[in-house]
């Protein structure tokens, strides 16, 4: 029988990013998911890749954040609370 070890990443295991604005890189990222363990997923993979990331959990919210922010991309969920 062969053995195999699986290590997860956690975002413990991510260094910090201290909010959007820090040196995304390739760009920042607008992730709109209301999800937390999808949307910590995404920001986790997103990260590693060097985009800088910011996440929302509703469409109200990423209303706002792409005016505000202006992102190079967006992550879509569909039907999102309070405006879909």
């Amino acid at each position: 029988m062969t053995r195999r070890e699986v290590r997860l990443t956690t975002l413990r295991d991510v260094p910090s990013v201290p909010g959007p604005s820090a040196d995304p890189g390739r760009g920042l990222v607008l992730v709109v998911e209301d999800e937390p363990a999808i949307a910590d997923v995404l920001r986790l993979n997103l990260r590693a890749a060097g985009y800088g990331v910011e996440v929302v959990g509703d469409g109200a919210a990423a209303l706002e954040a792409t005016r505000t922010l202006r992102p190079s991309a967006l992550v879509l969920d569909i039907g999102l609370p309070t405006l879909d």
